[in-house]
């Protein structure tokens, strides 16, 4: 009888104890927010499923705020055994009549991929039994998200901001404390629109576990789609603000201006040509004309992605050199047959950029009216005479075009060049105007427009089967056509890529070690073995971004970035590369192996080759592959 009485006592003691936390019955709760764990709700069929335990009612701290702590050992009754490969799920649950579960409100919804936010296992064993577990909430107008949900049991863990204006390499957030973290980003130019993650980890390689931390401003594990977000002007620096107590990711711009584009510009010039007006544009130095001795003389042209100008200040011949991207503000006005701009102020934001896809004007008459003024061209067409004054008249398909030749080249009559140069006004008209001899060849250059069919009948063309790759029509490698003359080797590629990327590789056969397992190599490494050749040098890109196209030269597998001329429209890319930039001071190779593959991020392997090969059982995104064939292009 007192062992009976004894037990009867432990288990009234335990009910006074736990009862009231874990009893999961709707007739106990009030209305209210409470935090519901996905075990409570996800892969439900309604809503009269949902279990919402009375313990985990939040308390209104502010208008609109909500917050529950609670100690791990209260916890630890409710998630015991709960956790999903060491990760527990967690949202807030809106109860409006206890009696009524249809009438309750779950953010961020109840189907298996809709957005919950997660604390690690780990980290919640970490805890002592009297510590506390607290859970925030900022009730969002929308149902269907979790902005303004967090806990603190992420304040200890390392956070790194990654993106396009960090290259995507990974920068350190310094922790704030309260779980704020934060980090100052200079940008290498000035951007308007930025895609970025918030990673959790100092590389890509990391665990699954790891991975679900990674957010990107709407949802967690991230590792898919990036976030997104626009500041009102274009930022040169800005602080990145991550408050994992609320999933929030903030953005302050510290160094920003409004840039107005050089279409923009013209246009109000040409609606009143009188007019005189501040602006600030942004554009890649293309010419420049500098005299020593009477430097009030000197001028230089710049393009952005919409149209092109003239600067002119004294001694600007100086200080711009050609690849510059600069920022220049002052006062805008036309002037004669120019528009230009007389800066007050410019700033050099980076050096070596390439030149812009100059405009292919074969045919084109260049009117006294030109919209062309001050842009980029090119053309092909044939000597019909020159003078005394430099002048080299042209017939190309018909039209006569006039270049005005301050580089001294040995024109010869009756003789068909590709003559690239920018357009500006000379005496009586407006002329081609070359800036050195480079931009001047004898024969044909393919011009690069994103157009495959431009290039000459006698390119070697590679077909990719078609709808072979692993991950769809959407990351898929197509055609590859290669040309070259004397001066450049000419690469065109049509490829499907949807968040990813892709490399053509090239093996030069030159005396330089290449790599063979790109797995090592200081950029782009993929889990890809190269059999019986090597990555000499290679092209690269993300997403078929006109911006985000890079060209490397491989010694080892240390890869150096260089400079190069290409254009990316749709799925084609283009690019010429002259020899020298690949290792031929002079001559050239009597032969190049080329292969090309679709890839993901850092650490892939890739899901579609040219030219093909047989995937193992089993393959997935990061499985290694080996290519044991290739491509041959004989150079001509």
């Amino acid at each position: 009888m007192k062992k009976f009485l004894l037990l009867s006592s432990v288990v009234l003691l335990l009910f006074l104890l736990f009862g009231c936390f874990l009893a999961p019955k709707s007739a106990e709760l009030e209305p209210g927010y409470y935090v519901a764990f996905n075990f409570q709700y996800k892969a439900s069929d309604g809503a009269e499923d949902i279990t919402v335990l009375p313990g985990l009612k939040m308390s209104e701290v502010a208008e609109n705020e909500y917050k529950l702590s609670i100690a791990k050992s209260d916890l630890s009754n409710v998630l015991e055994g709960k956790d999903k490969d060491g990760v527990y799920w967690w949202t807030v649950v809106k109860v409006v009549d206890p009696q009524a579960t249809k009438t309750w409100i779950v953010y961020g919804g109840t189907g298996p991929y809709d957005p919950s936010v997660p604390f690690l296992k780990e980290d919640f064993d970490a805890l002592l039994d009297t510590d506390k577990v607290e859970f925030y909430a900022t009730i969002p107008d929308s149902t269907n998200t979790i902005i303004g949900f967090g806990d603190n049991l992420k304040d200890k863990r390392d956070y790194y901001f990654v993106g396009t204006v960090t290259d995507w390499s990974h920068m350190k957030m310094e922790n704030m404390g309260n779980g704020v973290f934060e980090a100052t980003v200079t940008a290498s130019d000035y951007v308007k629109n930025i895609e970025y993650k918030i990673w959790s980890g100092d590389n890509w390689d990391i665990t699954d576990t790891l991975k679900v931390l990674a957010f990107n401003g709407k949802n967690y594990y991230a590792t898919g789609d990036n976030g997104t977000f626009n500041f009102d002007e274009n930022v040169k620096e800005f602080k990145v603000i991550f408050d994992a107590h609320h999933s929030k990711v903030s953005f302050e711009p510290l160094k920003s201006t409004t840039i107005e584009t050089i279409a923009n510009v013209k246009e109000r010039l040409l609606a009143d040509d009188s007019a005189t007006f501040t602006t600030t544009v942004r554009g890649v130095v293309t010419y420049t004309y500098h005299n020593s001795s009477q430097p009030w003389k000197d001028y230089a042209f710049i393009q952005d992605d919409t149209d092109a100008i003239k600067v002119y200040k004294s001694g600007i011949g100086d200080v711009f050199s050609l690849g510059d991207l600069v920022l220049v503000s002052g006062e805008a006005s036309v002037y004669g047959h120019d528009f230009e701009i007389v800066p007050d102020a410019s700033e050099l934001i980076s050096t070596g950029n390439p030149d812009p896809a100059p405009m292919d004007i074969t045919g084109t008459f260049i009117d006294d009216a030109s919209p062309l003024y001050g842009k980029l061209v090119v053309f092909t067409g044939t000597v019909e005479s020159t003078d005394t004054y430099d002048n080299v008249t042209f017939l190309s398909d018909g039209t006569e075009i006039t270049v005005k030749d301050y580089v001294g080249y040995d024109w010869k009559t009756g003789v068909e060049y590709t003559v690239k140069g920018v357009i500006m006004w000379n005496y009586d008209r407006y002329k081609v105007v070359p800036r050195s001899v480079d931009d001047i060849t004898e024969g044909i250059d393919i011009p690069l427009n994103g157009d495959l069919s431009d290039f000459p009948a006698d390119s070697a063309v590679f077909n990719d089967a078609t709808n072979d790759s692993q991950w769809g029509a959407d990351n898929e490698l197509k055609q590859i056509k290669v040309w070259n003359n004397d001066s450049y080797l000419y690469l065109g590629i049509d490829v499907s890529v949807s968040g990813n990327g892709w490399l053509l590789v090239m093996d030069l056969g030159n005396d330089t070690q290449g790599a063979t397992d790109l797995s090592q190599m200081s950029a782009w490494a993929r889990k890809i073995t190269l059999q019986g050749f090597e990555n000499d040098a290679f092209v690269a890109s993300w997403n078929n971004d006109d911006g985000n196209r890079h060209f490397y030269t491989v010694e080892g597998n240390t890869c150096t970035e260089k400079t190069h001329e290409g254009k990316t429209v749709g799925s084609v890319t283009e690019v010429k590369i002259p020899w020298s930039d690949l290792g031929f001071a002079s001559g050239k190779p009597t032969q190049i192996k080329i292969a090309a593959f679709v890839v993901g991020g850092d650490g892939s392997s890739a899901p579609d080759t040219m030219p093909d090969i047989v995937y193992p059982d089993g393959w997935q995104w990061d499985t290694p592959i080996t290519i044991d064939g290739f491509l041959t292009y004989d150079v001509k």
